[in-house]
């Protein structure tokens, strides 16, 4: 098992480590750095621990897991800028992110190929296809309830890494990885309408006839859905089995720092 400080260390060292491989300076002048998630490394980082894989191993499937990540999360911000106004600056910007987006694919397949793992290669590609087909149905097809569209946004948000863990034979956290990436992708979007930006819900919703509430009362229904995955989320956690004491203590740790980063008051597991 590995230990909270040595997870703190490796989790800021394979973060150096993808920063120097997506790092373009062309890029860097028109575009803000692709954003690396704690929460996702944390997840590879617990997993692969769970696994006898030698470290060097685990090291190349976790750099390859989260470049192929990025290379996901780039895209997909072209898909949510599509719900604002184009002007020449923004369509600009789109193809600069598309094709950001296409560098760090590359990254990714460079990497596999070095690593000259067929059985990885197949299952993240195997990921890749599924989650492309749930931004289909997302994006381009009817949603025809929130029940629905969560479920689409937690594949969108997890496959990958559920895919990983899969390879490694270490599924038993499935549920709890999940539904906290379905909670980090809740708070943003929460964050986001807050604000007045453009939000992947609030378009969704209005844009298929879901809802006719304002921003606010689908803010208030967000906030909800984020509360009641806490509550599924501390449930799962209190639920893991004794041997896996380490990983329940750093999980509730994190849940409480991001609930309470969103300005919510945590009750105690």
């Amino acid at each position: 098992m590995i230990l909270l400080s040595s997870l703190n260390a490796s989790l800021e060292k394979t973060k150096k480590q993808i920063e120097d491989r997506i790092d373009h300076p062309y890029l860097k002048q028109f575009l803000h750095s692709p954003t690396i998630s704690d929460d996702k490394l944390f997840f590879l980082l617990t997993i692969a621990s769970l696994s006898d894989l030698p470290e060097q191993k685990k090291d190349q499937y976790i750099v390859a897991t989260m470049l192929i990540q990025i290379a996901l999360d780039t895209h997909e911000t072209v898909l949510n800028s599509s719900f604002s106004e184009n002007n020449y600056e923004k369509h600009k910007n789109q193809q600069l992110t598309v094709l950001a987006g296409d560098l760090y694919s590359g990254l990714y397949y460079d990497h596999l190929a070095k690593i000259h793992d067929v059985g990885m290669i197949t299952h993240l590609a195997g990921a890749i296809k599924e989650i492309n087909e749930h931004k289909m149905i997302l994006y381009h097809g009817d949603i025809y309830s929130i029940e629905q569209l969560l479920n689409e946004i937690k594949l969108i948000e997890s496959l990958l890494l559920q895919k990983f863990a899969s390879f490694l034979g270490i599924t038993h956290m499935d549920h709890i990885l999940t539904d906290w990436l379905l909670l980090n992708r809740l708070c943003l979007e929460l964050d986001l309408m807050r604000n007045g930006h453009q939000n992947l819900i609030y378009n969704l919703l209005t844009k298929n006839g879901q809802t006719n509430q304002s921003n606010r009362g689908i803010s208030r229904l967000v906030e909800n859905m984020i509360s009641r995955t806490v509550i599924k989320l501390e449930k799962y956690i209190q639920d893991l089995s004794p041997e896996n004491d380490q990983i329940r203590e750093q999980l509730y740790k994190r849940l409480q720092l991001s609930y309470n980063k969103h300005e919510m008051i945590l009750e105690e597991g």
